[in-house]
């Protein structure tokens, strides 16, 4: 018997989440120092699929914890509670783990003034709360107080030391929640309604806890949330084609440049040409085979994914910076690289272009590492967290075929998909249920959900932009990239975002007054 191959695509959702972007999307450290790093090694015996998630799941998680540098917001304080491992038993002595959430209350003055509550992500929730400065702005407007509450499993809210997974899904979340809100409830007594909001990840638990426990939500932000993105609900191919767009929309030249490029190194690997790939991309060990070409093709891949889920209006650090707009910062580079240039070589040279910005704006690396040895203990432990709910219950699917996106042929093969996790995990993956228990077939039955996208994201592939129900409120955010509406307001915003903050606000005061 054969072990089926994940592609690279297939495995996006295994490492972003995910969100958020900055949620999602989704995860531990990833260090870039002199050299950029792309991929962690994969294991002998799992599909190179694993190394693509990981390096995913690590550079969101670089980005969120470099951008606490450039979006200072105010300190919080730790509390911890103890809360039961499994809630849906009934043991005479239930056993517990210690939940961690972050309090911040110089805003709060009281008299009914509201909570405002972080539904966790696939990470630490420091980084999340040093990422979601407009919560601060909410927080002094309404006089609210200030809870981020950490996803069971991640960050420090271990479940016995996290050596069994099978507690970690949605469902044990939200009713973890519900005591995180029982304890600040106990200390605040004055405390009135609560917004729940997230982004990615966050922003799909925002939307599942109003949905399931209404009478503790009195609405909820859910941000650049792909509820919608599983199997039967969502293009699988639709993810790559906004990528692609993103691009293209900087000029034609540009998406088809990174179309051609990925051919061409297909070709050259083809002819043995690994001395010419090594020297062009500048690898930090020579390219030797059609395997060391494809994690090449990987590398510019995620680059990309990357560039247009970042695409913000203002710089973002990640220990190299990451300037504003890296999309169109890319292509102005590869433009002027194919005027400059001569001959089929120039294509290759234009995804050097890409990596430059996105591994190298500096312009201090080296070289570049398409995936060379350097694990620790913590990229394993979020690889392997979010790679369970992957692949139990957040089934999420993605290809790409280099027609309608600039990528490559990788089919989205669902039945690949299963048998792998079955494999790697010996669960039996749920494509459906997520649909099944949080996406009512009647959209009336549920309200006070404000559903905000970015254009400019390929997550909204799997957002909600229409509904009967006029409580339930999507809004497509013209210049936005991932949650961007969540991160602190600044000079440079551009006006769509500055727009979808004020129907935030506006739809918070709603929700309160009612």
């Amino acid at each position: 018997t054969t072990t089926p191959q994940m592609n690279s695509f297939n495995a996006l959702i295994l490492t972003m989440s995910s969100s958020h972007f900055i949620s999602l999307c989704l995860l531990f450290i990833l260090t870039i120092a002199s050299i950029a790093h792309a991929t962690s090694p994969p294991t002998s015996s799992s599909p190179y699929a694993l190394s693509l998630q990981r390096a995913l799941f690590h550079q969101r998680q670089m980005v969120l914890k470099a951008s606490k540098l450039r979006n200072a917001v105010p300190p919080y304080t730790t509390k911890w509670i103890d809360v039961p491992i499994d809630h849906f038993s009934f043991p005479q002595k239930a056993q517990t783990f210690h939940l961690r959430y972050l309090l911040n209350d110089q805003y709060f003055s009281g008299n009914d003034a509201p909570i405002f509550f972080y539904t966790g992500n696939e990470g630490s929730i420091e980084d999340f709360y040093n990422n979601s400065g407009v919560v601060f702005e909410w927080a002094k407007k309404f006089n609210g107080l200030i809870v981020f509450c950490e996803h069971r499993y991640y960050g420090k809210s271990k479940v016995e030391e996290n050596k069994n997974l099978q507690w970690l899904t949605s469902e044990q979340a939200l009713v973890d929640y519900t005591y995180c809100i029982k304890d600040v409830r106990r200390q605040y007594k004055k405390a009135g309604k609560l917004i729940a909001f997230g982004g990615s990840l966050g922003g799909m638990q925002a939307f599942q806890f109003r949905l399931k426990y209404p009478a503790w939500v009195a609405g909820a932000i859910a941000a650049s949330a792909p509820v919608l993105s599983f199997q039967d609900h969502v293009d699988p191919y639709a993810f790559m084609k906004i990528v692609s767009d993103d691009f293209k929309d900087e000029g034609e030249f540009c998406s088809d440049a990174f179309r051609r490029g990925f051919q061409l190194i297909d070709e050259y690997a083809n002819h043995g040409k690994y001395k010419e790939l090594s020297s062009i991309y500048r690898t930090c060990s020579p390219l030797s085979s059609a395997a060391d070409a494809r994690k090449l093709k990987q590398l510019v891949n995620n680059g990309a994914v990357y560039m247009a889920m970042l695409d913000y209006a203002t710089a973002t650090e990640f220990l190299e910076p990451l300037p504003a707009w890296p999309v169109k910062v890319t292509c102005s580079k590869i433009n002027k690289t194919l005027s400059d240039r001569s001959g089929e070589e120039k294509y290759l040279y234009a995804h050097v272009d890409a990596l430059q910005v996105y591994f190298n704006t500096s312009g201090t690396a080296t070289c570049f590492d398409i995936g060379q040895p350097g694990n620790s203990a913590d990229n394993d432990l979020g690889y392997l967290l979010w790679s369970f709910q992957a692949c139990s219950e957040m089934i999420m699917p993605f290809g790409s075929n280099g027609k309608t996106d600039m990528f490559y042929s990788e089919p989205w093969d669902l039945n690949a998909y299963v048998e792998y996790c079955r494999q790697e995990f010996k669960v039996e993956p749920q494509p459906y249920q997520y649909i099944e228990r949080y996406m009512p077939q009647d959209v009336k039955s549920y309200s006070n959900v404000f559903f905000s996208n970015g254009r400019l994201d390929p997550w909204r592939s799997g957002g909600v932009f229409s509904t009967e129900n006029p409580t339930v409120i999507p809004h497509l955010i013209k210049d936005g990239a991932h949650h961007a509406d969540l991160r602190s307001t600044t000079d440079s915003d551009p006006a769509s975002i500055k727009e979808a903050r004020r129907l935030e606000e506006e739809v918070i005061a709603k929700w309160l007054a009612e």
